[in-house]
């Protein structure tokens, strides 16, 4: 068989499909309906059950471990613990884990797989309300405040982010265009350095929360990892920064988040080059990236973060709605 990468998207999602019916008799789901419910950079089946929906999560581009798994879940369930912030509730195996464990021979591959109960709610739109970022920019908060004080156990863990393209490889040009852009982002992140670290989300955008009876919830926690509060915040801006309603979706958010970007030690024009460091680490991921869809997209994309680069040079501000 093909490696996974060279597969077209249908082919992959039947492999995908087969391996979390592998998956969830380990969860003591056998007698489960299983429909897709995304597939990017992991894959995510809705699974429905008598006793409930639940999320599985196949870990197909995540290189986590299985101590950074338990680490994802620990955080999760101290969030469920200490907080009011709606997440999902991680399930184990039956023999306690945090996962399942799928060694798939014909992709020559073992995939890891995690389990969550399905969230309430809905997607908010494109054309995001004042008062839904606002509700953002909160959770964000609510989030740091939480991590600064959140101790991991034993044998639990996550990664530590040590530069801004969070350690993949550089596969755009080696060009002062590309370069050059790398570099503003890298100063400002290092910028941060005298100040500690705290575990991050390091992907809330709408595709990763959910507005129910009025609350927002947020789940899919798989990319997060030991940064800065603001580096986070800055990951968020440049999928917000896309909607339509940019600007008064910004102004919402800092509303949220409750601190001017000032108390975060940072100057206006490095946080800029923070949210630059975004696109590029995408950038980079997708130049790699398994996904059929993915790779299809990935030319759009590159010409699209150049032409949004360069106007950033020009205005000083990095507009994610550059088509």
């Amino acid at each position: 068989m093909p490696a996974y990468a060279d597969l077209p998207k249908a082919a992959q999602l039947r492999a995908l499909r087969s391996i979390a019916k592998r998956a969830l008799p380990e969860f003591n789901l056998d007698e489960a309906n299983v429909s897709l419910a995304y597939h990017g950079y992991n894959t995510t089946f809705r699974v429905s059950t008598s006793s409930g929906d639940f999320a599985l999560r196949i870990n197909v581009g995540s290189k986590r471990t299985e101590h950074d798994i338990a680490g994802e879940v620990a955080w999760i369930e101290a969030l469920a613990r200490e907080t009011d912030l709606p997440v999902p509730t991680p399930q184990r195996t039956t023999e306690g884990k945090h996962f399942a464990q799928v060694n798939c021979q014909e992709l020559g591959r073992t995939f890891h797989c995690v389990l969550y109960r399905w969230l309430p709610g809905r997607h908010l739109s494109r054309r995001i309300g004042v008062e839904s970022s606002e509700k953002v920019g909160k959770l964000l908060t609510d989030l740091h405040d939480h991590a600064a004080s959140f101790q991991f156990p034993p044998c639990t863990s996550r990664p530590i982010l040590e530069n801004v393209l969070d350690s993949l490889p550089w596969r755009l040009p080696n060009e002062p265009f590309w370069t050059d852009a790398l570099d503003e982002a890298q100063a400002a992140m290092d910028t941060l350095r005298n100040q500690p670290r705290i575990i991050c989300h390091f992907d809330v955008h709408l595709g990763n929360v959910k507005l129910h009876k009025g609350e927002i919830s947020v789940f899919d926690f798989d990319d997060s990892l030991m940064a800065w509060p603001i580096l986070d915040i800055a990951q968020s801006m440049f999928y917000m920064r896309s909607k339509i309603n940019a600007e008064s979706v910004e102004a919402a958010m800092w509303k949220g988040i409750g601190r001017p970007l000032e108390s975060y030690g940072l100057t206006r024009a490095q946080f800029e080059a923070l949210v630059v460091g975004r696109a590029l680490l995408l950038a980079c991921d997708l130049l790699g990236n398994e996904n059929a869809d993915f790779r299809a997209m990935t030319p759009i994309y590159i010409e699209r973060t150049r032409k949004r680069i360069e106007a950033w040079r020009k205005t000083g501000w990095f507009d994610s709605r550059i088509q």
